[in-house]
């Protein structure tokens, strides 16, 4: 079965090699693992993450790299910032 990163980083077209410089919060601890990448989160897994780290979660419209592996590619974006007050 591949890992997580793996499968985010075909579905998004990543380098596989940087994925681990990516994780989110990196801990063992965390199901499913999280990967951020620009401005937005990822998780590869069959349901939906449970743990909110930005706007809701949504389905990744490619699903290339979880293909034939019983997941699905979920995005987050990270959310609208705020601006500060001049």
């Amino acid at each position: 079965m591949k890992r997580a990163a793996a499968v985010i980083a075909e579905s998004i077209g990543f380098d596989i090699a940087e994925m681990s410089e990516c994780r989110y919060k990196p801990t063992r601890y965390t199901a499913p693992a999280v990967y951020s990448i620009g401005d937005k989160y990822f998780a590869a897994h069959p349901t939906k993450p449970r743990h909110e780290v930005g706007e809701p979660w949504q389905r990744y419209a490619d699903q290339f790299g979880a293909r034939n592996t019983n997941t699905v590619v979920w995005v987050s974006n990270a959310g609208l910032s705020i601006p500060e007050e001049a």
